[in-house]
């Protein structure tokens, strides 16, 4: 199983980070490769599949390295488009996918970088708020005044 780290961990990263941050790519590639090894001990079959697990270290990881660089995750128009290239199942049309990111871009900054964060990074609201600095309970709050909102605007 070991040997499947490495297309794990080059998979996730190209999905958490897209066309972004391209120069943060082989560097956080390799050192979620080296935690995945340095944790392999910790994997337990009986508890979920060894993909989901790299997931999680990998993603954990990810977090780790952000708040590290202070990084801010970044919300541009173009680049996150792919966000939503998960909604292609035979329910939505290219018109549907893109009112969808209209509607998720046309929201307020923190409530975008909630959204962004949640759905794209797979992030709790605990994580969510050491990324950004918004209270725990802020960011729930944020998280479902921005479904209101999407639902609003994607019914009418």
């Amino acid at each position: 199983m070991k040997d499947q780290i490495l297309p794990f961990v080059t998979t996730i990263v190209n999905n958490l980070l897209g066309s972004s941050m391209k120069n943060m790519k082989k560097d956080l590639i390799q050192s979620a490769c080296l935690k995945c090894l340095e944790k392999y001990h910790l994997y337990n079959a009986n508890k979920g599949s060894f993909f989901s697990w790299v997931y999680s270290v990998t993603k954990f990881h990810f977090i780790d390295e952000l708040r590290k660089k202070g990084k801010e995750v970044s919300i541009d128009y173009m680049e996150d488009l792919y966000l939503f290239k998960d909604l292609k199942d035979e329910t939505f049309d290219e018109s549907t996918r893109r009112l969808v990111f209209e509607s998720v871009h046309e929201l307020p900054e923190k409530q975008k970088k909630v959204v962004l964060l949640k759905t794209k990074f797979n992030c709790s609201a605990r994580e969510i708020s050491e990324l950004t600095g918004i209270p725990e309970n802020q960011v729930a709050a944020y998280f479902y005044r921005a479904k209101d909102t999407l639902r609003n605007d994607l019914a009418a």
